[in-house]
């Protein structure tokens, strides 16, 4: 079980097959998926199949999302990280992300573990930019990319839902942290 990035209460690391009960719990959660605009997960065979498929990404692009593991008790709160993303507009860029049980949110692991994935992104993957798109109306996740320092741009549509668009470059991480 290898941690690619940590601080004091948390840390980040590739998801495990034997993840998928704690996942399942996240990812069957309808509220969870409010804002992503999918259907929550149904099935243990979905479960396997999100599993795979992130495990996919890392082979192929290098990155994909990563559980977030609170090291008092090894709990999965829920995943964050960044995905190579091609669909969502009409350029490839690296995604941050994250998601989290409810009985986790407004406990600070979203901007806990969305600062270590830009730090992961640019002082281990020494990446150039990282980007992050959110529902206009999910103000929580906003709220965050905020705090975190990303730089709010241009908002655009996605399949007919507002978005939010924010960025952060290696210079501007360099200067803010």
């Amino acid at each position: 079980m290898e941690k690619l990035i940590e601080n004091e209460e948390i840390y980040l690391r590739k998801f495990q097959f034997r993840d998928e009960a704690s996942l399942f719990e996240l990812e069957s959660d309808p509220e969870v998926y409010r804002y992503i605009h999918m259907p929550a997960k149904t099935s243990m065979d979905e479960m396997m199949g999100l599993i795979q498929k992130v495990h996919g990404q890392y082979k192929d692009t290098g990155v994909g999302r990563l559980a977030v593991i609170r090291k008092s008790d090894e709990e999965l709160l829920g995943l964050a990280g960044l995905k190579y993303e091609t669909e969502i507009r009409d350029f490839p860029y690296y995604d941050l992300g994250y998601r989290f049980k409810q009985k986790h949110w407004k406990k600070g692991y979203g901007t806990q573990s969305a600062v270590l994935t830009l730090k992961y992104g640019f002082e281990q993957l020494h990446l150039e930019k990282i980007c992050a798109a959110a529902d206009a109306e999910n103000e929580g996740s906003n709220k965050i990319l905020q705090r975190i320092g990303m730089q709010e741009k241009e908002p655009f549509t996605f399949e007919d839902i507002p978005c939010r668009w924010y960025e952060m470059s290696l210079k501007n991480w360099k200067t803010n942290y």
